[in-house]
């Protein structure tokens, strides 16, 4: 909390209209009951700001391409009620794959959803299969993604020597190497690589928009 707080400190001292979103769990599914912790660490933090999120733990666990947690609503229902009468909102990370019913059942409860890792999924399967569909070597990526070893965190009952979907649940870590680069610049040659990305990416978006309401 302690290091929090000096990054924190960090970050306003070079621009002090940015906003704040605290998160200092890792996210493993638990399913919580006491806000003892909650309530402590946001006073903590709040001696020096506001934040405009607070994640908390909710329940949901995304481990490869699924969704295995289980939404404890009686407990975010509870955070999220001390939050607003705190005037901060609460966001919800692992809110990947999640069905219709699901994201409608967090409406009012939680004001932000964190689906980030499925985007990149998305980015990833796009980009891999517009490059086979014009005959463009994707090994290079795969092998430098799988190497890159970022599955590690994602991985659940699939087997560690699965190169292919290893390299796919890693793919958005390495969107900055050179490989990466290579292969975007060869498919934009043909299509417009992303355009592409962008309209996948959007229905999705436009789903989770029109289930949270």
């Amino acid at each position: 909390m302690e290091e929090s707080i000096k990054i924190i400190n960090s970050i306003l001292k070079k621009n002090n209209e940015i906003k704040i979103e605290i998160g200092t769990e890792e996210n493993l599914g638990e399913i919580k009951k006491d806000i003892t912790g909650i309530k402590k660490e946001f006073f903590f933090i709040k001696e020096v700001v506001k934040p405009e999120f607070f994640v908390v733990q909710t329940g949901s666990l995304v481990k490869e391409i699924y969704q295995l947690g289980c939404f404890n609503k009686p407990f975010v229902n509870e955070v999220h009620d001390f939050l607003l009468e705190n005037n901060v909102k609460l966001k919800e990370h692992n809110s990947d794959y999640l069905n219709f019913k699901q994201i409608s059942g967090r409406y009012g409860v939680v004001d932000a959803l964190n689906i980030a890792p499925q985007l990149g999924i998305i980015q990833t399967q796009v980009v891999l299969n517009e490059a086979l569909l014009y005959g463009i070597d994707i090994k290079p990526f795969l092998e430098c993604s799988y190497k890159s070893n970022k599955w590690l965190k994602w991985l659940y009952t699939s087997n560690r020597n699965d190169k292919l979907l290893c390299s796919i649940l890693a793919g958005h870590y390495n969107f900055t190497s050179d490989e990466y680069k290579s292969m975007v610049f060869k498919i934009n040659k043909y299509t417009d690589i992303r355009g592409t990305i962008i309209e996948k990416i959007l229905k999705l978006v436009t789903y989770y928009s029109e289930a949270f309401n």
